[in-house]
């Protein structure tokens, strides 16, 4: 039920204890059973999850970079470019630009 609710909508922010809760939970139980079954933390994977479907956006889109950002939770175009560009060795303009160039 919480990674349901992390993936209805990947631009908000949930909380722990609102995960917690989803998940009939304590915020402690939650984040250490989280890491047990998913092996990372719950932020960490909201941010692959977000990141994969960055992904999708730039293919299947003509946004600029801040709109697809924006989609996806980031406020700060220069920090999500930067977050993408550690997650695939590449800015997002790069990618989208590729991405166009071999369809």
């Amino acid at each position: 039920k919480a990674i349901t609710l992390m993936k209805k909508d990947l631009s908000a922010y949930p909380s722990i204890a609102e995960l917690a809760k989803t998940a009939n939970m304590s915020p402690s139980r939650f984040q250490m059973a989280f890491r047990q079954v998913y092996g990372t933390t719950v932020y960490e994977y909201l941010k692959v999850m977000r990141m994969n479907y960055v992904l999708l956006l730039l293919q299947d889109s003509h946004d600029n970079i801040r709109t697809v950002a924006l989609k996806v939770g980031y406020r700060n175009a220069g920090h999500f470019a930067k977050l993408f560009k550690n997650t695939f060795d590449m800015g997002p303009q790069e990618y989208g630009i590729f991405m166009r160039l071999n369809n």
